[in-house]
């Protein structure tokens, strides 16, 4: 596809006799003429190798530097697309790097040298990388996928000063995205650690996602900030309206999309508007018919998870767990769904059914499909499962392992403490985030007030219990309120 795309990004520019397009050719120039006849034969009879081959020795040629700069780009991308997917990343990384440098180098181009750099794994570089397309292309910002731009613009292997760049060459290039307003507030926090105060007042009114929203007002940090932007009050029921109305013209306009189905389903279960969740779930499972190879699993094993969280909420269990066993049995990717089996596995734990849980997740803490995440979720069930079930021995190891590895999921961490019920660390772990500057923001989201769970399982009522317990303890409201403040969330809390 990518060759495809290079192919038609240059157009007439291969197809051009090249002696004729260069002012008093040399006897080499003219030479060429049969080089470049045996690569365009190559290209429309799709021999990729014979191709790449040719287009190595067009750009070897004693005459190469006579050519017209289009062309000269041109032969560039095309060995870099061909030799990306030949697998060749260093080779088209070089390849690619020479293309960008012409300015008639196109955005696939440009994308194409960011997938070989991210495949060699130079992640700082992929980030010089699309700082430089954004100031010299509207439209690589016009395609950059958001999801990639938020990994990246987040990755922690990537320098402190190159995300921030790119997060300004984001913003000023006038990128948005449709999922997470964050990424400005990360910008506020660097415009403000920098004393930048009139950048980061730029930015207030930027946030309108619900998440980033109760990051604005739900940290001391941005008090003066919010004051100086003259900012209004808070008014969450005001923002998930908002938030919801957004997502529903997303996902219902003149290009609606299958994440944005599936992201508005969500958003309605959380708000509390099961059955419009449920709506809007139906609507996706009935159009969404492909396989579980195909690129859409994401959105059809998501649509039956959220279809789960919607019945459960409404007490309909036995639905709920079909839909949640449904999503658990597709396909990832041509994989194990690592996701699903684990959510399964907690609906098993908050059903009641331990040994169920512990089947579930027995082989989901191993292997290379499984994330360190993943496998913190998967130890929390086990664990829950474990203590219900009075496995001392398994509820000891499970535990161990979590506590050792806590960094990897902290909420998976706290779920299990609240589980086993050990209170006096789960307050210790909630003051250890909440003075970790990496860390708060989480710890504090945990402590904000939210929408009750209707028609909570006998599990359910425990844990809630436990967390408002240890929430309500002196120290830990006290810490809280040193760097931020309880809000009235009226959405469902992270628990569910």
């Amino acid at each position: 596809m990518r060759i495809l795309a290079v192919i038609l990004a240059i157009g007439g520019v291969l197809g051009a006799a090249v002696p004729t397009t260069v002012a008093a050719p040399s006897q080499s120039v003219r030479s060429d003429g049969e080089i470049f006849a045996q690569l365009q034969a190559a290209i429309r009879e799709g021999r990729s190798e014979d191709t790449l081959a040719l287009a190595r020795r067009v750009q070897a040629s004693a005459s190469f530097s006579q050519y017209p700069a289009d062309l000269q780009e041109a032969i560039y991308s095309l060995i870099g697309a061909l030799s990306l997917d030949a697998g060749q990343l260093e080779q088209a990384a070089a390849a690619l790097e020479r293309a960008t440098s012409y300015p008639s180098a196109g955005s696939e181009t440009w994308f194409n040298r960011m997938d070989a750099l991210s495949g060699l794994n130079r992640r700082n570089d992929t980030a010089l990388v699309m700082i430089e397309a954004l100031q010299r292309s509207t439209e690589v910002r016009d395609r950059l996928d958001e999801m990639f731009v938020l990994l990246l613009a987040r990755d922690s292997e990537i320098s402190d000063e190159v995300r921030y760049r790119l997060r300004v060459a984001l913003f000023e290039s006038g990128w948005r995205g449709d999922i997470d307003d964050g990424l400005w507030m990360d910008l506020i926090d660097d415009y403000m650690d920098r004393d930048d105060m009139a950048h980061a007042i730029s930015l207030v009114a930027e946030i309108r996602a619900p998440y980033a929203v109760v990051r604005l007002y739900g940290f001391r940090r941005y008090d003066q900030l919010r004051s100086m932007a003259g900012a209004p009050a808070l008014d969450m029921a005001t923002v998930v309206s908002s938030d919801i109305a957004q997502l529903r013209a997303r996902a219902e306009g003149a290009d609606p999309s299958a994440d944005g189905r599936v992201d508005l389903a969500f958003a309605l279960m959380r708000a509390g508007h099961y059955q419009d969740a449920l709506a809007v779930t139906d609507s996706i499972l009935a159009t969404l018919t492909e396989d579980d190879a195909s690129d859409l699993w994401r959105n059809i094993s998501w649509a039956y998870d959220t279809r789960s969280r919607a019945l459960m909420a409404l007490g309909i269990h036995d639905d709920a767990l079909v839909a949640q066993q449904t999503a658990a049995g597709r396909r990832e990717g041509g994989g194990r769904n690592i996701s699903q089996a684990i959510n399964l596995g907690w609906l098993y734990v908050r059903l009641g059914r331990p040994q169920d849980a512990l089947n579930m997740v027995a082989h989901l803490d191993s292997g290379d499909d499984v994330s360190a995440f993943g496998k913190m979720q998967a130890v929390q069930v086990r664990a829950c499962a474990a203590q219900a079930l009075g496995d001392s021995d398994l509820v000891a190891t499970s535990m161990t392992y979590l506590r050792t590895n806590w960094h990897d999921a902290p909420d998976a961490y706290a779920g299990a403490l609240a589980c086993v019920g050990d209170e006096d660390a789960l307050a210790s772990l909630t003051l250890t985030r909440l003075e970790d500057p990496d860390l708060m923001a989480a710890a504090v989201e945990d402590l904000h007030n939210y929408r009750p769970f209707p028609n909570p399982t006998e599990f359910d009522a425990r844990i809630t219990a436990a967390h408002q317990r240890v929430a309500a303890r002196p120290e830990v409201i006290a810490a809280r309120d040193a760097v931020g403040r309880e809000l009235d969330m009226p959405i469902l809390g992270p628990q569910f």
